[in-house]
């Protein structure tokens, strides 16, 4: 109880006046990469070489976009604007996030799978699924505050992890809703999507089988839109303690495991300004 008080009171002083700002550039930037990224299927031959070209391309483009949205993060913990300058230093540090988030998605793909295997019972499986998405959306995290103080490359994963275990405690209460809610999602949506939309339903990707079923059921269309922004909603919203309560972490610990990483963004910043 008392490590959840922390963590409420930390993320309630971190999102303070600025907490709107970070959830609607979380929100829409993820809705944007879902919305692009599901129209190539509905727009794209799916067994193309094109479709694949492209669809692999937008993907090392998703993680720059997301790495730049969490560095809003770490420059809240340091009561920092978020800027032009910074758009411009995410924009030269793009090759760095692309191949790190490039083996950190291989990587849990590779956990994913293992999981599939050896986890049969579905409950189970859901929970050690949700564990792991929890595990690389903190990763993730620390590894992307680590890239925007220049720590150099094997420091950003052994330093991330020295982290999550020094305050695993703190990040998992800041995560336990967003890992409920994920195993929720999981289990309930697909099902009362089928309710919904009956003989509608399209086992595909989500535009297209809800432009396919619309011509069918618009109202359970509307409905079934209605369900998935509910729920990336609230997913959202659970993702800003998880980023705060990381971010924090990262601040308290980062001289000491990634010592070469410098906060030099500020002199770029002056730098700027100055021009």
């Amino acid at each position: 109880m008392q490590t959840m008080q922390v963590v409420f009171y930390h993320t309630k002083d971190i999102l303070k006046k600025r907490g709107w700002r970070m959830y609607a550039a979380l929100f829409f930037v993820s809705m944007f990469i879902m919305l692009y990224t599901e129209g190539l299927q509905l727009l794209m031959d799916t067994a193309g070489t094109a479709y694949i070209i492209i669809s692999f391309i937008c993907s090392l483009l998703n993680m720059v976009m997301m790495d730049t949205v969490l560095f809003l993060f770490v420059k809240a913990i340091r009561k920092q604007t978020f800027g032009k300058a910074d758009l411009v230093y995410a924009c030269k540090k793009a090759p760095l996030m692309i191949i790190v988030g490039f083996l950190l998605a291989m990587l849990q793909i590779t956990f994913s799978l293992v999981c599939s295997l050896f986890f049969r019972i579905q409950w189970l499986y859901l929970i050690v699924y949700a564990l792991i998405y929890a595990f690389f959306t903190i990763y993730n995290a620390l590894v992307a505050y680590g890239i925007y103080d220049g720590v150099n490359f094997l420091q950003l994963f052994s330093g991330s992890l020295y982290i999550m275990k020094e305050h695993a405690k703190e990040l998992l209460v800041a995560s336990i809703f967003l890992i409920l809610w994920y195993m929720a999602g999981q289990l309930l949506v697909p099902k009362l999507t089928v309710s919904i939309l009956g003989s509608a339903y399209y086992a595909g990707a989500i535009i297209p089988g809800i432009l396919r079923a619309f011509f069918i059921s618009p109202l359970a269309v509307v409905q079934i839109t209605l369900l998935n922004m509910v729920y990336y909603s609230v997913v959202y919203v659970l993702l800003l303690p998880v980023y705060c309560i990381s971010a924090r972490a990262y601040e308290s610990e980062h001289y000491m495991c990634m010592p070469s990483g410098t906060r030099f963004l500020e002199e770029v910043c002056c730098d700027e300004k100055n021009k």
